[in-house]
């Protein structure tokens, strides 16, 4: 997230809880409102990018932070269609390290290729 945006959001965080959140996703909403462009941002950080290192422990968590953030704007908007499809699960998948993709890949396959996975 963006200075910027961390400066707009922060005293919301200062109480947390749901209505913290919905405080702050109104007030993003407000100002920075296009849904597509939201979408379009996230899948540029989650898809676009190099592979994650396997032995970058730090790299890993954040992007497995940044799919749950992901999934759960999503969520909100209404947009999990836009992400739970296999073409899109494959570019997640395909960011990961090769030892942790051979994992995910096995679990969520047949006949070789990503299932559709149902983020609800």
């Amino acid at each position: 997230m963006s200075r910027l945006l961390k400066c707009v959001i922060s005293h919301c965080a200062i109480t947390g809880g749901a209505t913290s959140y919905q405080e702050a996703r109104d007030l993003l909403e407000r100002r920075y409102g296009d849904h597509n462009r939201i979408v379009k941002s996230w899948f540029d950080r989650i898809i676009k990018g190099p592979t994650v290192n396997y032995n970058d422990k730090r790299a890993i968590v954040k992007y497995s932070d940044d799919i749950q953030a992901c999934h759960a704007t999503f969520k909100s908007l209404g947009k999990l269609n836009d992400i739970g499809n296999p073409d899109r699960i494959t570019d997640v998948v395909m960011r990961l390290p090769y030892q942790i993709r051979l994992k995910c890949l096995s679990k969520g396959t047949r006949g070789g290729g990503v299932k559709h996975v149902d983020w609800r």
